[in-house]
């Protein structure tokens, strides 16, 4: 496995006094950059100045996700894992921490929300047998596996836009 290290998200934001965009609008009124907008001149600095290229924003997901870097680690760490989480079988946890589906009609955990909240009470030892630096990974970083917050890139490097007055 690759070398990968994990930021924990809410740790930056809170060190770098990181704020959140909370508008996808480009403008706000009088044709001005939206202050909490992706461009915003409150959040990333204002246009021309050197902070445009090192400030960092935000947006609150609302919603815990599992971090798309490590979707396949979590998926590939066993076949039961990626059939509850499209919905295709239903499960329960057992006694050892491990999947059991459920046959009956009864419903179970479901879904990237239930793997989610259930993701403690499973045994990753077990389930991930034979891939050890896997499980190793996920254990060292669980609390940055799991997010609901993404960061905004600063607005120097937001992509192409070819309109002069949103140049940073």
């Amino acid at each position: 496995m690759a070398r990968l290290e994990l930021m924990n998200i809410d740790q930056f934001i809170q060190k770098r006094g990181i704020k959140q965009v909370k508008s996808a609008r480009v403008e706000g009124r009088g044709g001005k950059l939206d202050a909490e907008g992706l461009f915003s001149e409150v959040i990333f600095g204002r246009v021309g100045t050197p902070t445009r290229r090192s400030s960092f924003g935000y947006i609150a997901l609302n919603v815990k996700i599992i971090h798309p870097e490590i979707w396949d680690f979590i998926i590939g760490l066993n076949p039961l894992i990626g059939k509850m989480v499209i919905g295709r079988k239903n499960f329960m946890i057992n006694e050892k921490g491990l999947l059991e589906e459920i046959l009956t009609g009864d419903y179970g955990l479901s879904g990237i929300k239930d793997l989610i909240e259930n993701w403690d009470k499973l045994d990753l030892s077990v389930l991930g047998k034979g891939k050890a630096d896997i499980v190793k990974f996920l254990k060292k970083n669980r609390e940055s596996i799991f997010i609901d917050k993404i960061l905004v890139l600063p607005a120097k490097f937001a992509g192409g836009n070819k309109n002069k007055k949103l140049r940073s």
